[in-house]
């Protein structure tokens, strides 16, 4: 727990610079500690997550990664609602019911795939990421626009907040269920809190990150429109790349819960 709380102070201390340079030193030394992370946990007794769950085969680490690159991807919420009173003119009681479209569309995708079997599990795990991305696009394109309040690029904004909501929650019962059917016996009770735990340091480095994209990108300096807009782009266009890279995850959750659905079929078969 000390070394993930000092991976995310590292990234939010460097984050809260302006200079670049004091920006890519905390990302690396959080690097450090989450490899460093990993070896305790591969030698600990008492671990956080399941037992080899970090190992490059192991199906739980695409699980983790897929669960936590989509959570790194909501993130990009964190400065709408400035994003809304600064560049589209709206109140700050509009900008939150606005940017609460991701939480709503999350819900709503949840509710709706939890029914979901077999080949509606692997398209919705697959599709989650994809959606995820285009919604990013769409606000990396129109949130930069100085509109005031346009109801165009308004619209624009809404699409790619529901979008994000909506392709994290399509998988998302499927991957936690998933989380449980493939700890090691024994551990499920771990298995349990680890999603909580890879969601919150998701949640937390995605947050950080962001934070030091807008500094990046001008929000402070030269601030105004012009620093926000410029921020803007670069929050959604970087942190697009954790979708981005949850497809490629995603697709070996699939083919991992493929391969065992035909097992149990060619068992039953043979029974």
């Amino acid at each position: 727990m000390l070394l993930l709380i000092a991976a995310v102070l590292a990234v939010s201390a460097g984050s809260a610079s302006p200079d670049p340079l004091w920006n890519a030193a905390g990302v690396l030394l959080a690097i450090v500690l989450m490899l460093f992370l990993i070896y305790k946990e591969s030698i600990s007794q008492v671990r956080l997550l399941p037992r080899n769950a970090l190992r490059r085969k192991s199906p739980l680490l695409a699980l983790y990664l897929t669960i936590g690159l989509l959570v790194i991807g909501m993130t990009s919420e964190t400065f709408m609602p400035y994003f809304l009173q600064t560049l589209h003119a709206q109140t700050p009681l509009i900008s939150g019911y606005l940017a609460a479209l991701m939480a709503a569309g999350w819900t709503v995708s949840e509710i709706w795939s939890s029914s979901y079997k077999h080949n509606g599990i692997r398209r919705a795990i697959v599709s989650g990421p994809i959606l995820v991305l285009a919604g990013m696009v769409v606000l990396a394109l129109a949130t930069p626009i100085h509109a005031q309040g346009d109801w165009l690029i308004l619209a624009f904004i809404c699409l790619g907040l529901t979008l994000i909501g909506f392709g994290i929650g399509l998988g998302w019962p499927h991957l936690l269920t998933r989380v449980l059917q493939v700890a090691p016996a024994g551990d499920q009770d771990t298995a349990a809190t680890s999603i909580t735990t890879v969601q919150l340091l998701a949640t937390a480095v995605g947050s950080a990150l962001a934070g030091m994209l807008a500094n990046l990108g001008g929000i402070t300096h030269p601030g105004g429109i012009e620093g926000t807009s410029s921020a803007a782009f670069w929050i959604f266009a970087i942190l697009a790349i954790a979708p981005l890279m949850a497809i490629g995850s995603a697709v070996r959750v699939v083919r991992s819960l493929g391969q065992e659905q035909q097992l149990q079929l060619s068992a039953k078969t043979a029974s």
